[in-house]
C-alpha cells in the first residue's frame, strides 16, 4: 500500500487529503523483472562456462589424438613427452576454471600476478599449433620489450583459448587471420 498525503484548503479550512493506492502488483512486477535479469545473467554465465569447458575438451581431444598418432608412428618420439606436458597444463587450466567458478559463487576475487605474457602466448601457441593441425598457422607478433603483465594466469589462459578457438574455426573455413 502506498499512501500520499497532501495539504489542501477545503472551503477555507485547512485539511489533509489522503490517497491510498495498492502497489503490490507493481512491486511484484518489479521483483519478477529483477528475477528475470538474474536468470539472464546466470544463463550468460552458464553459456560462458560451457564454452570454456568445450575449449578444454577440444584441446584434450586433439592433443590425445595427436599423441596416439605419434606413439603409433614412433613410440620414442620426444615430441610425445612435450605434448603430454602441454595436456597436463590444460588439466591445470580445467582445475583453474573450477576455482574461478567457485570464486564467482563465493564472490572471491581472482589472484592477479606478474606474468610473462610473451612466454604464456608461446606456450599456448605451441599446443594449439599441434592440436589444430597444419592447415592452420598461428602468427605471433610479440613485443620483446614487454615486461611482466599483472593478470590472473588462469583467466588469461581461458581468454587466449577462447580467442584461438574462434580463430581456428574461422581458419578452417579458409579465412586468413593474424594475431597481434
Amino acid at each position: 500500500m502506498a499512501v500520499w498525503v497532501v495539504e489542501v484548503n477545503w472551503d477555507g479550512t485547512p485539511a489533509l487529503l489522503a490517497s491510498l493506492r495498492n502497489v503490490s502488483s507493481q512491486r511484484a512486477q518489479e521483483e519478477r523483472r529483477r528475477q528475470s535479469q538474474k536468470l539472464g545473467a546466470i544463463g550468460r554465465l552458464a553459456a560462458g562456462i560451457v564454452h570454456d569447458i568445450k575449449n578444454l575438451i577440444a584441446a584434450f581431444d586433439s592433443g590425445l589424438r595427436l599423441l596416439q598418432k605419434q606413439l603409433a608412428e614412433n613410440p620414442g618420439d620426444p615430441k610425445s613427452a612435450i605434448l603430454i606436458d602441454e595436456l597436463l597444463k590444460r588439466t591445470q587450466n580445467g582445475g583453474a576454471l573450477t576455482q574461478q567458478l567457485l570464486a564467482f559463487s563465493r564472490r572471491q576475487s581472482l589472484t592477479p600476478e606478474g606474468i610473462d605474457l610473451n612466454g604464456r602466448i608461446e606456450q599456448l601457441s605451441m599446443l594449439l599449433e599441434r592440436t589444430l593441425g597444419s592447415a592452420i598457422k598461428i602468427e605471433r607478433n610479440l613485443d620483446a620489450a614487454l615486461g611482466p603483465v599483472l593478470a590472473d594466469p588462469n583467466q588469461l589462459d581461458v581468454a587466449m583459448l577462447n580467442l584461438d578457438e574462434r580463430q581456428g574455426r574461422h581458419g578452417r573455413r579458409g579465412n586468413a587471420h593474424n594475431r597481434d
